[in-house]
């Protein structure tokens, strides 16, 4: 949506005078104070950055000084590790969308980030796990391998990734559907 407004006013985030992770840190805070939304950074980042992005936010504590090229560093989101992935050889992906959604994701999201806030241990350990399956994505991505290899492991890693976020948001633990 941040990509329609500025086609839609004929402006891009450079003609506004902001770095591509101020934008990204301001479009987090106005999600958050104006409209009441819980959002995490990666949305943010992706509409600033545009294309696909691989983002390693647990590699915060590494960061100090590395702040510029891969990395975005902010007061308000600490310092995270960015990729831009190639477009070419990735694999078609297709968007599902439904006419009668699930629940508003900030609704959801807050839940999540409150259990994280306050320590729980199961919380705690299905984001890392997200983590580490994120970063499987963007390795195999990246791979030398047949279209139809790198298919089926990505195919695989979005159903864990699914059953891991379900764990988190609803308590469940089924795959996907």
């Amino acid at each position: 949506c941040l990509g329609a407004l500025f086609d839609y006013y004929s402006i891009s985030p450079s003609e506004l005078g902001l770095a591509r992770n101020t934008l990204a840190s301001f479009i987090l805070s106005t999600e958050a104070s104006e409209l009441g939304i819980v959002a995490g950074l990666q949305d943010c980042v992706a509409q600033s950055y545009g294309g696909i992005m691989a983002m390693n936010f647990r590699a915060n504590r590494h960061a100090e000084g590395k702040c510029g090229q891969e990395w975005d560093c902010s007061e308000e989101s600490g310092c995270y590790r960015r990729v831009v992935l190639p477009k070419a050889g990735m694999p078609a992906i297709y968007l599902a969308y439904s006419a009668s959604p699930g629940r508003e994701s900030g609704k959801v999201h807050s839940t999540a980030k409150q259990r994280w806030v306050d320590g729980d241990a199961a919380v705690i350990d299905a984001m890392k796990r997200l983590a580490d399956n994120a970063e499987a994505g963007a390795a195999a991505l990246l791979k030398e391998q047949p279209l139809l290899g790198r298919s089926r492991q990505l195919a695989e890693l979005m159903a864990r990734n699914i059953a891991l976020r379900r764990s988190v948001y609803d308590g469940t633990t089924r795959e996907a559907d």
